[in-house]
Order: C-alpha cells, then structure tokens, then sequence
C-alpha cells in the first residue's frame, strides 16, 4: 500500500507537467483573420514571418474588420496575439493587431498605388515586429478606448507614441496624401507654328478613403513654355507662356500601380510676345499679358518607386487676346493662338 501511495503522488505531477506543452503551444499560436481576397494572398507571407519567430498562424476568414469593435475567436484556447488583416478597400490595406488580452491595438495602414505585392511587405514587415515585441513580453500600440476627440481638440503632451499617426487620420478613415511631380509639355498653340516645348511642375495632394473606388483631390500646375516663332502675317512674333493652373482632380485606381485622373480647372497664361522685323509696319512694342484660361483634361499613370504618368489636355481661353499693329495708319490685329489648344504632357513625380 505504501509504494502504491508513492506512486500515485509521483504521478501527479508528472499529469502536470504534460499539461505544461500544450499550454506553451498554444501561447505561440496567433490568429490571424483575413478579409477579402486580396487579403488571402498575405497568407504565405504571414506563415512566413510568424514561422521564422517559431510561432505558428491559425487563419480564419471574416466578412469585415471593424476597427472599433474587432476580437478573437470565441474558442481555441490562448493566443499571442490576434491579427486582423483587410485589403477590401481599394486605395490601401489595413492591419490590426490586438495583444493577447486584446486590451492593445496596434493599427497600420499600407497604400496599394504602390502595388499590391509592396503594400503586403509593408505589413508583413510590421506584424513581425510587433510579434516579437509581444514575445519579448513588450506592449505593442495603444489602449482600446472611445475613440480620440476631433482634430481641433488641443494635443496631449502625454499621448503614447502611436497615438500622433492615428490623431491624424479622420474619423471617417480618410487620409491626404501630398506629391510633387516635373513634366514635359507639347502644345499645339497656334496655326503655322511648331509645337510648343515646355517644362512643367506640379504640387499634387489625393484624398483616400478606405472602401472609396474614387480618389478626389488637388493639383496645381506651373510651366514655362519656351520661345516659339509663329509665321504669322504681316508681322512674324516670337511667343513665351507662363501658365499657371489650379485643378481639381479624380483619381480611379484601375489595376494593382496603375490608375485614371480626370482633371479640369482654371488658371491664367502670362504671354510675353515680341514682334521681328517686317516693312512698312509699326508693331506694337514687346509686351506682356495676361489671359484667363480654362483647362480640361485625363491622364493615366502606374505608381511604383516612383510616379510616371502621361496627359492629355486642352487649354480654352476665357477671352481672345490678339496682338495688335499699325499699317498705314490703321490699327490691325494678329490672332496669335487657337482658342483651344491640345497639349500632351509626359511626367514623373513622387508616388
């Protein structure tokens, strides 16, 4: 009876320490929800990072990710974390990642301009970090709370590091991206003339909004126009344009990297035009004016490293303005421009 006590007490222990595994297993596994199609395709990858940390991913896929209200699954058992990953939206992919207690959130977005295969790396790359945070016993984003007060609510010099990137994004998940491109312009600009050569730059900001097919935003146009000759009658002109433009702009993304912008506007041409030398005519001096102008227009462009984009466009003046002479007393004038004007400009810029 006695060793048979003995053994009983031994084997407690041992029905303890076999229990101990199953546990350890089971805080190395992460669950990771995918939503949508395109989010399927992070699976490789996620199994990836997560198996290069000796973890291990349970998938499962849901219909949405809510931000505000997203948890586990009912069942299962322990996990190191729970991840939430979203590509529905059609300008960028979301990833959240909510500690094991899901009382800490961790949100980060990726565009997709750049393509999708890039916004996946982003991700990936940050659900490993944050994974081997966690595993170091680190606390990763900040509390889950009501979300922050507007914009105009004066900052908290006490607000967690994470806090400053999600104050910035509105309330309704939409977000201003800022651009800069340099182009090439050909303009058709007035009969019996070459094309007109010029250079253009342009500051350029896009509004995303997750689940948007349509990007709205702003652009605003500077080129300079290089001298041109025009072969006009009686009096030959040399013509230099300054044309300035602001814009208003929609952007629709068409493929992974490449998109579709309509864009019309207005804005003014500073003409500077000198006259040449032609007999028994009393030019009007080398002046400057300055022409109201509308424009209208669609590009097409593939963002990757960087930004290159074709446009098509036509300038349409508000008011005629012609170039006035003197012959034999009498005042004449020389029609110096079509009214309209098609242009196509080749550019590349910041994605």
């Amino acid at each position: 009876m006695l060793r048979l006590g003995l053994l009983a007490i031994a084997f407690v222990p041992a029905l303890a320490a076999a229990d101990e595994p199953s546990a350890a297993i089971a805080s190395r596994a992460v669950d990771v929800a995918l939503a949508g199609p395109d989010a399927e395709a992070m699976r490789d990858l996620v199994e990836e990072k997560v198996g290069r940390l000796g973890l291990h991913a349970v998938f499962r896929g849901v219909d949405s990710v809510d931000l505000e209200t997203v948890s586990g699954p009912s069942g299962g058992g322990r996990r190191l974390a729970h991840v939430f990953v979203d590509f529905r939206g059609a300008d960028r992919g979301v990833l959240l990642i909510l500690d094991s207690a899901e009382e800490r959130g961790l949100v980060r977005y990726a565009t997709r301009r750049n393509g999708d295969e890039v916004a996946r790396e982003e991700l990936a790359h940050v659900l490993e970090e944050a994974l081997s945070a966690l595993m170091t016993g680190a606390l990763i984003g900040v509390e889950r709370r009501v979300p922050a007060p507007p914009p105009s609510s004066p900052p908290h010099a006490d607000r967690p590091a994470d806090a400053p990137a999600a104050a910035a994004r509105r309330s309704d998940g939409a977000s201003w991206g800022v651009g800069t491109a340099i182009g090439y312009e050909l303009t058709l600009y007035a009969p019996r003339a070459p094309p007109m050569q010029g250079v253009n730059v342009a500051l350029l900001a896009v509004r995303t909004k997750e689940g948007a097919a349509i990007a709205p935003g702003l652009r605003v146009d500077a080129a300079l126009r290089l001298p041109t000759d025009l072969h006009t009658e009686p009096v030959p002109l040399s013509v230099t344009v300054v044309a300035l433009r602001a814009l208003g702009t929609l952007e629709l993304p068409v493929r992974s990297g490449f998109n579709i912008t309509g864009f019309a506007g207005f804005g003014t041409d500073v003409v500077t035009t000198s006259p040449r030398a032609a007999p028994r005519i009393v030019p009007e001096a080398p002046g400057t004016r300055a022409t109201a102008t509308l424009r209208f227009g669609l590009g097409a462009g593939w963002r990757g490293p960087v930004f290159v984009g074709v446009r098509l466009f036509a300038d349409v003046d508000v008011v005629r303005a012609d170039y006035v002479y003197v012959s034999g007393g009498q005042e004449s004038s020389i029609s110096t421009a079509y009214v309209a004007r098609p242009a196509v400009a080749f550019e590349i810029g910041t994605p």
